[in-house]
């Protein structure tokens, strides 16, 4: 069995991230860019597989395989070879690393994790990060989100409660009494 082989036989992070829906197939699609994302609409799968075997390769693609060819398509199941070759055949194929996406993943992973209560110390172990790289990916993540939905979270629900509350009400009156006094 060549490496190719034992490449495609383990979990991949995208595959198990996308079944898990940490990103969507349009951020995928996005990620993909023009040329590649073709591949993504006919078979997330497909192109999850090529990226995690080809990443950062420029590939010309045969218009078939040849049995016993050279091709880095034979390393691949038949089916994505054919569904590639059908896509992109005579065409020499730019396949994407998705590394902005996977780090996007380990940075919702991380906020996922400490949100459950899990340490920092034991996110960086978990994943395979530096503290220091579990800290960016959770500021990162913190200020993810629409500019509205920030300040919703800010202003109403973490001072809401306690500003409207019966108990800040008479402890500040309580309080302002005191000093006038």
């Amino acid at each position: 069995m060549t490496d190719m082989h034992l490449m495609s036989a383990k979990n991949s992070e995208l595959e198990s991230a996308l079944r898990d829906g940490l990103f969507s197939i349009s951020e995928f699609l996005e990620a993909a860019g023009p040329a590649f994302s073709a591949l993504v609409e006919q078979s997330p799968e497909a192109a999850i597989q090529m990226a995690d075997q080809f990443g950062g390769w420029r590939i010309y693609i045969p218009i078939s395989l040849a049995e016993g060819g050279k091709s880095p398509l034979n390393s691949v199941p038949p089916a994505i070879a054919h569904l590639v070759i059908k896509l992109y055949g005579q065409e020499t194929l730019e396949i994407p690393q998705f590394t902005v996406l996977r780090a996007t993943i380990r940075g919702r992973k991380a906020a996922a994790l400490r949100r459950s209560g899990w340490l920092v110390k034991e996110i960086a172990a978990h994943l395979n990060l530096t503290e220091r790289r579990v800290y960016q990916a959770l500021a990162e993540s913190a200020w993810n989100v629409p500019p509205i939905a920030r300040q919703r979270c800010s202003e109403q629900d973490a001072y809401a409660a306690y500003v409207s509350g019966p108990s800040f009400a008479a402890n500040r009156n309580s309080q302002s009494q005191e000093i006038f006094k």
